[in-house]
């Protein structure tokens, strides 16, 4: 069951998500970013709030990416999707959204936090 949970702070907010049954402890940094990114069934205007995605396991924060752009699965291609949804049929899934973020921007700016 993916959560989302929006969380506040001075400045800064931020949406936490993942899904449990797509994590596992071995798991590279691309494939954490990649679960963490979605498909998720959200509010794309809610979710562009916010400053920060955070992947949460078990209250353990896994990842956090800086979004810079949002997409709702009907206006991209396949290709473009998260990895983990590229063998799942997307039927019934078109309104659910994703992000991406460049690596980069995020590492220089988790700090704030």
């Amino acid at each position: 069951k993916v959560r989302e949970i929006v969380y506040s702070s001075m400045s800064q907010k931020a949406v936490s998500t993942l899904n449990p049954r797509l994590f596992h402890w071995n798991m590279t940094e691309e494939e954490i970013y990649d679960i963490v990114r979605g498909i998720w069934r959200a509010d794309i205007r809610k979710s562009r709030r916010a400053d920060y995605v955070l992947g949460v396991y078990n209250n353990l924060v896994i990842g956090c990416y800086r979004p810079s752009t949002w997409h709702r699965v009907c206006e991209v291609t396949k290709d473009q999707l998260p990895g983990h949804t590229h063998d799942r049929s997307l039927t019934g899934m078109e309104n659910r959204i994703f992000f991406d973020c460049s690596m980069a921007d995020t590492d220089d700016h988790i700090q704030e936090l």
